[in-house]
């Protein structure tokens, strides 16, 4: 149950599937890439959703070469909607506030900043629900 400070799982997980990035620009720090006809150098600035899914795609490795931002935000809208998925609340570095979402059975994990629910980041965790816990934490699901 929510409380005035702690909205409901329910509301934390309407607020989450609507997938919305932060509208800032990224420093791109990695190898030339490219994606839909645009090669993308180090420290271009890119929009936070583009930085992160070519980073996953041309870093990580965690998706194929042709993923698409919307099919990358659709994994991110499955994941926080899924039941089997677990729930966090989480300081991130013991200071801001955000909601994690991790799936044991594929590794995914994504992190929400509490207060504008905006995705901060989704990502294949080696260190599975440990991305999380490593912080003060409690599990909402």
């Amino acid at each position: 149950m929510g409380t005035p400070d702690q909205p409901s799982l329910d509301e934390i997980i309407r607020i989450c599937s609507q997938v919305r990035w932060a509208t800032r620009l990224k420093e791109w720090r990695y190898k030339d890439v490219e994606y839909e006809g645009e090669v993308y150098t180090r420290g271009d600035m890119l929009p936070a959703a583009l930085a992160h899914l070519l980073k996953r795609v041309h870093i990580d490795g965690d998706l194929p070469p042709d993923t698409t931002l919307e099919q990358y935000n659709e994994l991110i809208r499955n994941l926080v909607t899924s039941s089997s998925s677990w729930v966090y609340g989480f300081l991130y570095h013991n200071l801001h506030p955000q909601w994690g979402f991790y799936d044991p059975k594929t590794g995914w994990v994504a992190a929400f900043d509490a207060i504008t629910g905006e995705v901060q980041t989704a990502l294949i965790a080696g260190e599975k629900e440990q991305f999380f816990t490593k912080y003060p934490h409690v599990r909402l699901r």
